[in-house]
């Protein structure tokens, strides 16, 4: 559960959260004389305890490894060492040293290798250390989309029944079912705006994004661009782009934002653009669908997988092909409402019960 419970969840620790409670709802009738959760900060321990106690699940036990470093190569695999499993589901990217004969293993994407030049070094070589060693130790691996699993298969040459997708699911939550609005939106952001959601970093590629605003802006002088996200590998970049844009005063960088403002942001947003340049799911175009808000997004990753027909598409590489899909978005207003009609109907295919199931 190291990714479990974290401050300011983004994609993975969304998933994490999604499937730990699944477990903890369901640990007796799994099979199992006993589940282990195994905690890494004060924060997890307390928040999985209190869903134990609320889940009266007999057999779940955690076991908590406060450390700060090597938290899984090291802390985690000295602890199976000593106190082995029959089964080890990791829900995060990388198995630890020691592993039990049958090990899960959930890969997310493998951007640091298709996109190396958005990752650090260190973060290149653990994501390729992390599945070679995956495949060494004949994990068997959840891959959240198909794009992700062919990638596997491409690259890795990992063999294709060792790989099963399982799509994430929609946060459908607490957030639709809520009637009070987050007043906050309307003091942070007033008039018209174009809403994109995502770390700051080149893979996301908000760069070719500011370009294709700019072409667009004087066709729209009141749109605003809001970018939403906390800073990733090469945001000093895109910071310095903002700040040398003739349009500087009508793009916004709000930080990381908390999901019930992200959904509010959504619902207020002329169109959402999410011009990935290589992606692994995508959990916030469900996000965008769910709020009704219509999607502009790339070609030729996981964000054709799971858009669907109810996304407009563009190539990321082409800041004019980026610009055009905004301005088709933002004047027709047939297309849009389509549009936003089969992703409420789109949305209905993805759910963590089908996931964590």
């Amino acid at each position: 559960c190291s990714r479990f419970a974290a401050e300011k969840p983004t994609g993975v620790e969304l998933y994490t959260n999604h499937v730990v409670e699944g477990i903890i709802a369901q640990a007796d009738v799994l099979g199992y004389e006993e589940v282990r959760l195994y905690a890494k900060n004060a924060q997890q321990l307390e928040k999985l305890l209190s869903l134990i106690e609320k889940s009266a699940q007999k057999t779940l036990r955690v076991i908590f490894l406060e450390r700060q470093y090597f938290w899984t190569l090291f802390w985690l695999s000295w602890e199976i060492f000593r106190r082995p499993v029959d089964v080890l589901f990791v829900p995060s990217h990388t198995l630890p040293l020691v592993v039990p004969q049958r090990s899960i293993l959930t890969v997310h994407g493998v951007e640091a290798l298709l996109f190396p030049q958005a990752y650090s070094f260190l973060q290149r070589w653990y994501q390729q250390f992390s599945l070679w060693w995956a495949k060494r130790k004949g994990a068997e691996l959840i891959a959240v989309s198909e794009a992700v699993k062919k990638a596997l298969v491409r690259i890795f040459q990992i063999q294709e029944a060792l790989v099963k997708v399982v799509w994430n699911g929609a946060n459908t939550t607490k957030n639709e079912q809520r009637k009070t609005e987050n007043k906050n939106v309307n003091v942070l952001i007033e008039g018209k705006y174009v809403l994109h959601v995502g770390r700051l970093e080149e893979r996301k590629n908000q760069l070719r994004l500011i370009e294709a605003f700019e072409q667009i802006a004087p066709e729209f002088p009141k749109l605003q661009l809001v970018l939403v996200g906390g800073d990733g590998y090469g945001a000093e970049k895109i910071h310095a782009r903002v700040k040398a844009s003739p349009l500087k005063d009508s793009i916004r960088l709000m930080g990381y934002v908390e999901q019930d403002m992200v959904q509010q942001l959504m619902k207020r947003a002329q169109l959402f653009v999410y011009p990935s340049l290589a992606e692994g799911f995508g959990i916030p175009l469900l996000e965008a669908f769910q709020a009704r808000c219509v999607v502009l997004t790339s070609k030729g990753s996981a964000c054709e997988e799971i858009g669907g027909e109810a996304a407009y598409y563009c190539d990321p590489e082409s800041v004019e092909s980026i610009a055009q899909g905004l301005r088709t978005l933002l004047t027709n207003e047939a297309l849009k409402t389509r549009l936003i009609s089969l992703g409420a109907e789109r949305v209905k295919e993805f759910s963590w019960e089908k996931s964590i199931a």
